[in-house]
């Protein structure tokens, strides 16, 4: 996992506290994609409603919130 992810990853969860893996995917590594020059982060929340993070692919690096 790169920093970017982990950066998204740590965003949602301070966000939403408690955030779980989208459909079929095992593990929030997984629920990763990417769009033009953008990665995106799709997870669940408590209720199970899904949710989206994105940043540019060019931040490698920089922590977003």
């Amino acid at each position: 996992m790169n920093a970017i992810q982990e950066s998204l990853i740590k965003k949602a969860r301070k966000q939403f506290k408690i955030i779980y893996p989208v459909a079929l995917k095992n593990s929030l590594e997984e629920c990763f994609t990417e769009d033009d020059n953008q990665i995106v982060f799709w997870f669940n929340v408590k209720g199970g409603s899904t949710h989206i993070l994105y940043a540019p692919k060019n931040q490698s690096g920089k922590e977003i919130l």
